[in-house]
């Protein structure tokens, strides 16, 4: 693929939950990643899934071995952000999502204690650990569109973790986000909306990308999901400061085709 010095090229990879990750999926996003050479890298959050720290206690024996959280998640996942980066010109965003929040609220029940270790099992610490602060930010997590905790990519485009994850997440967050456009995560759901502004005549949309982590979850022993796999990507232009294309890509079987056509495939 070729890159213009016309438009600023953003990838962007949905919710992993690194300990539940679907390999075929996760290759297919990351090779896709590197032959799209974008000059922004967004992981949106999830990256991992923090099990020892989650409210629902181990059912099963994948899930219990998932709490080995060091070796199963911190140090893989930390590799895979430092890969980005390299791979990436600009910068490379790391959106907090609820479940790298988990482990500020558990030490938080903790008090003192918990607030005196939290600097050793912070995700933002660890997972960003001895690479460059200035390529590699991190953005907070925000549970409700009344914070301001977001990634603005142009002013009327941002980026959260996610508010919610209804069956109409999308059109939700569409809702919440009051005229600008939003890439959302969290529901696992490939979803998209499309609107016109009635202030200034210009199209708004929601699009959530699916995930990369596994169909049926390990904590997950009954019923099915509505979950895929996909990527994101954009193309924004460096000139008209409000000009942009979204692409939501699907994976299918570790298999997927690029817009340009191109077939990505692990």
């Amino acid at each position: 693929m070729t890159h213009s010095d016309s438009t600023l090229r953003v990838f962007g990879f949905p919710d992993v939950h690194w300990s539940d990750r679907d390999e075929a999926a996760l290759g297919c996003a990351e090779r896709a990643h590197r032959l799209f050479k974008p000059d922004i890298t967004v992981i949106g959050g999830d990256l991992i899934s923090a099990p020892p720290f989650s409210n629902f206690p181990s059912s099963t024996f994948n899930e219990a071995a998932a709490q080995d959280w060091e070796s199963t998640e911190l140090a893989p996942a930390a590799k895979f952000v430092e890969r980005l980066g390299k791979q990436t010109r600009d910068r490379l965003y790391l959106i907090e999502g609820n479940h790298e929040a988990h482990v500020e609220r558990w030490a938080t029940r903790l008090g003192r204690i918990g607030q005196s270790i939290y600097p050793m099992l912070s995700p933002r610490r660890r997972l960003l650990e001895g690479l460059d602060k200035r390529k590699h930010l991190w953005v907070p997590w925000a549970k409700y569109p009344t914070e301001t905790n977001f990634l603005r990519l142009r002013e009327n485009l941002v980026v959260v973790h996610g508010w919610s994850a209804c069956k109409h997440a999308a059109a939700k967050h569409l809702a919440d986000s009051r005229s600008r456009s939003i890439i959302f995560h969290h529901t696992h759901r490939r979803q998209h909306v499309v609107e016109r502004d009635p202030w200034d005549d210009r199209p708004i949309e929601a699009m959530s990308a699916g995930c990369l982590c596994k169909l049926h979850p390990i904590y997950k022993t009954t019923g099915v999901t509505q979950w895929s796999h996909g990527f994101w990507i954009a193309y924004m232009s460096r000139t008209a400061r409000r000009d942009y294309t979204l692409y939501g890509v699907t994976i299918s079987k570790g298999r997927a085709i690029m817009p340009d056509g191109k077939e990505i495939k692990v």
